[in-house]
């Protein structure tokens, strides 16, 4: 092989590390995206429950939305 074409390779090779690596920061981004969602989601569920008159607060189900709270917080810190 001559030295361009060794230097060619070693281009590609790198473009498609950022590539992957792109890919991947993608990745966890909408994955911090869903999760962001669906504790909105819990969240909101869990204000309606409290806030609701027409029907006393369950104790088990506000334990289970901080269960899920703290998980997701959890969760966020690792990434």
């Amino acid at each position: 092989m001559t030295c361009e074409r060794v230097g060619f390779v070693h281009k590609i090779v790198q473009a498609r590390q950022i590539l992957h690596k792109l890919i991947q920061s993608e990745s966890h981004r909408r994955a911090l995206v869903y999760q962001k969602r669906y504790l909105e989601m819990v969240i909101g569920q869990g204000d309606n429950t409290m806030t609701s008159s027409s029907r006393p607060v369950s104790g088990l189900r506000r334990f289970r939305v901080a269960v899920v709270v703290v998980c997701f917080v959890f969760r966020l810190a690792v990434f």
